[in-house]
């Protein structure tokens, strides 16, 4: 396995900061921070992902401020147009970690206490998957905690779920991670 360029670490506790303090760590980080870098495996695990989920990746003209968005009806996931191929890759990770986090939960009614309160929570779903999408981009060499730490803690409030969703969040990164990694 490929040695990750920066350590593989889930700061949860930075997810339980104010707003106030968020924008005192990060005073530049907005929800529209686009990477200006090149990715160059974007394609390949586009391909990968797409065979994996059964579900079409293409680029789109999204609402301001969205970068990603995942239909589960239609199996399709959407990555803004106006992304760079750095942002698109985080972006794709992300939705396609909803995919494999939600979609049943999405599409069937939930058999379970948690699945209720992932129904009922966007909170939850939003932080499981950019959590994912921050240790997939590590493990791969892309340093996205300028983007992900601010955005995870934008969607954490004072909520108990935490350790419920952290074996979720390994879970569906290491099966993401099995897919990419000789990339």
């Amino acid at each position: 396995m490929k040695q990750p360029k920066h350590p593989l670490v889930f700061g949860a506790s930075l997810s339980l900061i104010s707003h106030k303090q968020k924008v005192a760590l990060y005073p530049k980080w907005s929800s529209q921070r686009s990477y200006k870098a090149d990715c160059q495996i974007f394609e390949e695990a586009k391909k990968r992902l797409e065979n994996a989920l059964g579900y079409s990746v293409q680029f789109a003209n999204l609402e301001k401020g969205a970068t990603g968005k995942c239909s589960y009806e239609s199996k399709t996931i959407l990555i803004s147009e106006t992304s760079d191929s750095l942002q698109a890759f985080k972006t794709m990770i992300h939705e396609c970690a909803h995919v494999f986090l939600h979609e049943r939960i999405r599409l069937h009614p939930p058999t379970n206490d948690f699945e209720k309160l992932l129904v009922a929570k966007q909170s939850i779903r939003e932080m499981e998957a950019e959590s994912v999408s921050y240790i997939v981009c590590t493990r791969l060499g892309i340093d996205c905690s300028e983007y992900s730490f601010p955005y995870i803690a934008s969607w954490k409030k004072k909520e108990s779920y935490l350790a419920q969703s952290l074996k979720r969040i390994t879970n569906i990164s290491l099966t993401i991670i099995q897919l990419l990694d000789d990339l």
